[in-house]
This record gives C-alpha cells, structure tokens and sequence, in this order.
C-alpha cells in the first residue's frame, strides 16, 4: 500500500485530539504524495488515513478500504467497506516480497556493473533498503539529527525523513504495534522507525522521500486534529472472495468448502476406485494419470495401488514414454502431451497441470498459471497442483496470490510433502522478523 504525504499547509495551533479507547488508539492524517518521474511534470495527489493500533494488531483505513493486520498471528484482512466483501493474505507475503525484491534489484546492480553500465536507474543501497523497509548494510551513509521534537535523516541525496513529534506520548503497550505500521505502510530505512520508537511520542508531521526505478515519491503526513473513526465490520456478514484475483478467489474458496464440509476424503476414495477400475480394464495410462491426481490430492497416497496397475510388463510398457518424458526436456513432454486423446482419459486436466510443469520449465510462467487454473477448476482439491500455482504466482513477484495457494493447500493436506519447503521458507521468514512475530 503507499503512503502518500506532503504537509498541507495548515497549521493547527492546538494539540490535536487522540481518540483512544481502552487498549486502544486511533490516528487520523492527512497525506499529500508529490511523485516526481524520471521525465516530465511531477503529479500531487491528496488523502488521508486512519491508523488504530492494538496491542497485537493495527487497522488502516484508507478511503473505503479496511485493512486489518495481525502481525502476531501473520494474518491480513483486506476489507471492501462498499463491495461488502474481504479476503485474507498471508502477512509473510509482504516480507517475502521486500526481501526478494531487494535481492533480485542488488543482483542486477552487480550484472550491470559488471557490464560497466552506468546511471542505471535501480537505486544504490541506501534507496534500496529505504524503498523496501528492509536492512542496515547502508545505515552509516545516514546522517541524523534529533532531538525532543523532532528527528532528521539525511543522505548525499537530501532529506530522507523529517519527524515533528506532539505533545503526546503513545502508549507503552501500542508502541510496538505502531512502529509495525510503519514498516508496512510507509517507505522508511530501519534506522528512522528506531528513532520514531525510541521518542515514543506521536508524529505530528512525518515526511519522507523513496526512490524507485528513477522515480522519486515525497511523502507528507499531518495528524489531524478530529481522528476518523475506524469501523469494526462484522465479518460473519462479509463474503470472503480468498483472493482479489477472481479465478483464484474461486477456486481457493472451493478447495476450503471442499475441506470443511469433509468431502476430500470421500472424493479420493472413489478416485482409487477408478483407478482399480481403469487399470483392470487395460487403460493404464489412464490409470496412471488418475493415481498422479491422487498424488496431489493426498501426498502420502500408498504406492501399492499403483504397483498393483503396473504389475505386468505390458502395464510398464504402456506409461513408459510418459515417464521418460516426464523427466526429458520440457518442449519434448509437450510434443508427447499432444499425442494423447483427451477424450481416452477420465479427467483430461490432468494433462494440463503436466503441461504447466513444461512452461514453466519453459520460462513462460503466465501460461503455466493458465493451465493450473483450468485444472484446478475441474479439482480445487488437488493441493499439490496449487503448490505449482503459488510457486508460479512467485515466478511473477506476485507474492500475494502465492501464500494464498501455499496455505490453502496446506490447510486441505498439512502434510503434504510438497509444501515441507514451504514450511522452511515461512520458518526462515519468521525467523528473520523474529521481534515482530514474538
């Protein structure tokens, strides 16, 4: 989300009003954003933002969009006041795009200076670690200065932060969950939120400056002196869409409807029966493909089942250019996956989820997520398949949409064993931000 601020020029001569309910406190500002493009005329927008802290959580309300963050329990609710609908992230996804980002922006700066190309517009350290919320490695080129009332950082480049406290203090117990706006709502390098939290009283005026990409964004927040309350929506009356990508969101609110109401287990039953079925009839690459779905519907599925379609030579025989190509170059399973008539098979997605494996070994993510939809259309239960879809949705940086398939999946099979480097990558995270989540 940005955070858009520029002072608007109104000075208020009185201490603004907190609005603070037991355990609570709520912040209203007002924002003015000045982004300046590498070319061109810079534009200025104007809004504004209510901030309730909790002591484990804090809600942003912007407009008429509610989000509700629980650092502890690594849960966001993105809320639509108007649509009357929300859906759930991953709080993870945030970090997880910071850091990858950061790593993927340091590396290019390495390849283009290894290419002696100059004044390429990625950013230095510094930009990099301010932009993203994220590292320290740069913090010695900040020059800072503070006192009771305010805090300055500076670089070679300008003013980065410039801080103007009030009156009055934050309390002690809500500390924490206001330096976690911060770092979620607001492009601010590491050392300029410590200083905000060691000073513990509310900025009156916040401003700071991010560079991305050659575009330079200026940020200004004023505390108003009457806070906007923030709605507490009863969620019970909300629809849950899972995803703000409506395929997805559909399918991801299947496979949950499917786990809730107990009706995988059932489907995975009849599914072996089939397959007994199919292979003793002879169509035992049929068979074969429909124990693959069990695979990924449970992923502890007993290898007896298909051992028994595989007993004899002719059996082999009949799946051996499918595995050998399974694990052959991607461009080759895909010539062979057009040999094989869809109508032969009992459930011909399964060939998609198969072909998406090929493009994305292809490089051509978009059309991997394509046909993993498709499939997972026909079968929302099959958590392996949305392993594959949220390791594409990362492919593209869309680190939303990914978590949310790695936890749907994981709620439908928590021991799948696909998701077991999931399970590391989430404890690595947490691991990280270990004073966040404690």
């Amino acid at each position: 989300m940005k955070t858009t601020l520029r002072g608007l020029c109104v000075a208020i001569l009185t201490i603004p009003a907190i609005a603070q309910e037991h355990g609570t406190l709520t912040l209203s500002y007002r924002i003015q954003e000045t982004v300046h493009p590498a070319e061109g005329e810079p534009t200025r927008t104007k809004d504004a933002v209510s901030v309730r802290l909790h002591t484990e959580s804090f809600d942003v309300l912007r407009g008429r969009v509610l989000v509700q963050h629980d650092v502890k329990a690594g849960r966001v609710a993105v809320i639509d006041l108007d649509k009357r609908h929300w859906f759930p992230q991953n709080l993870l996804a945030a970090l997880d795009y910071r850091y990858a980002e950061l790593a993927n922006r340091r590396k290019l700066t390495q390849v283009l200076e290894a290419a002696n190309i100059e004044d390429a517009p990625i950013g230095d350290l510094l930009e990099l670690e301010t932009l993203f919320g994220v590292g320290r490695e740069a913090a010695d080129a900040i020059e800072k200065s503070m006192d009771d009332a305010t805090f300055t950082a500076r670089s070679g480049d300008g003013e980065m932060t410039h801080v103007e406290f009030s009156s009055r203090k934050i309390p002690a117990p809500l500390r924490r969950s206001f330096s976690q706006y911060l770092f979620f709502s607001c492009s601010l390098h590491a050392t300029a939120r410590d200083a905000i939290a060691a000073n513990g009283r509310i900025p009156k005026l916040l401003r700071y400056t991010s560079k991305n990409s050659g575009v330079t964004t200026r940020v200004e927040m004023t505390l108003q002196e009457d806070p906007a309350p923030v709605p507490s929506p009863d969620m019970s009356k909300l629809r849950c869409v899972h995803s703000d990508h409506e395929r997805l969101g559909k399918i991801l609110s299947a496979a949950r409807a499917l786990h809730e109401q107990k009706q995988i287990a059932p489907k995975q039953q009849l599914l072996r029966q089939i397959v007994r079925a199919r292979g003793a009839k002879g169509h035992t690459l049929d068979a074969f493909l429909l124990f693959l779905e069990l695979s990924w519907m449970h992923g502890k599925e007993d290898p007896a089942l298909i051992r028994q379609v595989l007993s004899t030579d002719s059996a082999r025989l009949a799946v051996q250019p499918l595995t050998r190509h399974l694990d052959g170059k991607p461009h080759q399973l895909l010539e062979y996956l057009d040999t094989i008539p869809r109508d032969s098979l009992t459930h011909p997605y399964l060939l998609d989820v198969l072909r998406a494996n090929a493009h994305q070994g292809l490089q051509q993510p978009k059309k991997s997520i394509e046909l993993l939809l498709d499939a997972l259309e026909k079968n929302p239960a099959m958590a392996g398949a949305l392993k594959d879809l949220g390791d594409t949705w990362r492919v593209l940086f869309d680190m939303p949409a990914a978590w949310s398939c790695w936890d749907v999946g994981r709620q439908i099979d928590p021991e799948h064993p696909m998701f077991a480097q999931v399970d590391r990558f989430e404890a690595d995270l947490r691991k990280r931000f270990d004073d966040m989540f404690r």
